[in-house]
């Protein structure tokens, strides 16, 4: 079975990134796959400290002991990589660009170990427009870290909800995440 990784880097754990989170979940479960939803906000995740002591032991993990550690293996195991965010001040929440920043201790001399990855995202955000909103800089932050980590299919959508549980009603928007799962679901399937 394939192992899916939600991020939901969301602190609101009824939000909107939630929502979305619980339906490409949903989405994964019924098409068999085995999927996990990881809230990061129930996390301690330290901010990478740039030692590269992750490049030099190859080991692929960092040397901090936080709750950051054992999510190391579940990445390893997955196949695909999904991040879900909300737009706080213009760019995926902290606790997403904590998650991301971690991804360097899969960087070693060799190269970038999640290169067979699948990566994609999903941004959330209160304003009606992606530019005024932030969430250009966060897709831009997203299709960079997918770039540079090799990444397959590197997809992103977005989509406006503001308060909390709003996206239930933006129909659009619930339309296209329904779309990108199952465009998901294709990519891991013909990947396998």
């Amino acid at each position: 079975m394939t192992q899916i990784l939600i991020i939901n880097g969301s602190p609101r754990l009824r939000g909107n990134s939630a929502y979305i989170s619980k339906l490409l979940k949903q989405g994964f479960d019924e098409a068999n796959f085995t999927s996990k939803i990881l809230v990061l906000d129930k996390l301690s995740i330290n901010p990478c400290k740039a030692c590269d002591s992750c490049i030099r032991s190859g080991n692929l993990k960092c040397i901090q002991k936080d709750d950051m550690l054992p999510l190391y293996s579940d990445i390893q195991d997955s196949s695909c990589i999904i991040f879900v965010s909300p737009i706080y001040w213009f760019s995926v929440s902290a606790q997403t660009k904590l998650f991301m920043d971690r991804l360097y201790a899969f960087h070693t001399k060799e190269g970038f170990k999640l290169s067979e990855k699948i990566m994609a995202g999903v941004l959330v955000y209160g304003d009606e427009d992606v530019v005024q909103s932030g969430g250009i800089n966060a897709v831009r932050s997203m299709q960079d870290t997918f770039s540079y980590c090799k990444a397959r299919f590197k997809k992103i959508i977005f989509g406006t909800a503001m308060d909390p549980e709003d996206v239930k009603q933006n129909y659009q928007f619930i339309d296209r995440v329904g779309k990108f799962n199952e465009e998901l679901i294709a990519e891991i399937k013909s990947s396998s």
